[in-house]
């Protein structure tokens, strides 16, 4: 195919296909990364929200056995 219109050359627009393709694997790469953490970060979230609602209900509950005995 002639390009040449365009200013590019066959080696140029393999070196631009190279370059795209590479370019678009770091960026899968990166929004894996990128997901990953993110993840990670609500799931400590919901695992210390967990943890606080059972300290509070255990709370609750040693409050009202206190109470009954009274």
């Amino acid at each position: 195919m002639d390009f040449s219109g365009f200013g590019l050359e066959m080696g140029g627009i393999t070196i631009f296909v190279v370059f795209a393709f590479l370019f678009n694997i770091f960026i899968t790469i990166l929004w894996f990364v990128i997901g990953w953490r993110a993840m990670r970060a609500h799931e400590k979230m919901a695992d210390y929200i967990e943890l606080m609602i059972r300290q509070q209900m255990s709370e609750r509950e040693a409050q009202s056995n206190v109470s009954m005995d009274d």
